[in-house]
């Protein structure tokens, strides 16, 4: 059974009130629109659709890198999913740009911190950034205009968070080798190519490698 599959199985054997209270508390579950809609009440409706009209589209207007990271993407999101189905996240939404229609057209207004935020059993805060890219890297470096690259405040903010404590988490496809990395492993680091993925491969599957980096 796919991480999506065990999402839609579980919640299809909740109660309404409980599906409710956690799609409001998880709207990163964003795979389950429909049932969102459902369960939201008549008057947040239209404020709901107008989120889900923003974020298809912002994703429309990045839709090289969609075709590019989005699958390995929305693996990630599956699998926080189930994760918070099981108890081991509290809560997560995934973030981007604030957007506006000017004129007809989505524009960012403001820019996007880190792909996750949220919080885990025990009340630690969850950040993670998701990176895919088939030419070899993830570079870090501030400098860097790479398309697959961590932004400064992006790292600034997971830099921050295990400062803090919290779970910072760099969560990769490079080469095709699926890896979750604890953000001060490679935070010194340039780039993050394939060797250093395959020292953290999540031989397991995501969700059992998400689950064992939140400690």
């Amino acid at each position: 059974m796919s991480a999506r599959d065990a999402v839609q199985q579980a919640l299809a054997g909740m109660s309404d009130e409980k599906r409710e209270q956690l799609l409001k508390l998880n709207p990163g579950l964003r795979a389950l629109d429909t049932q969102r809609h459902a369960a939201c009440p008549p008057s947040e409706r239209a404020a709901l659709d107008a989120s889900t009209k923003a974020r298809a589209a912002h994703a429309a207007q990045g839709a090289a890198a969609q075709a590019s990271g989005g699958d390995w993407e929305t693996a990630v999101f599956d699998a926080l999913g189930v994760l918070t189905l099981a108890g081991d996240v509290a809560w997560w939404e995934h973030t981007g740009p604030g957007v506006v229609l000017i004129e007809g057209v989505w524009t960012p207004t403001k820019r996007a911190l880190c792909d996750v935020v949220g919080a885990v059993r025990g009340g630690r805060c969850l950040v993670a950034e998701i990176k895919r890219t088939v030419e070899g890297v993830v570079d870090l470096r501030r400098e860097s205009k790479a398309r697959a690259r961590v932004k400064p405040h992006q790292a600034d903010q997971l830099t921050a968070t295990a400062t803090a404590g919290g779970v910072a988490l760099l969560v990769v496809e490079v080469r095709g080798v699926a890896a979750v990395i604890p953000w001060r492993e490679v935070s010194g680091l340039g780039v993050v190519n394939v060797d250093v993925a395959r020292r953290h491969e999540s031989r397991r599957g995501i969700v059992a490698a998400l689950r064992s980096a939140f400690g």
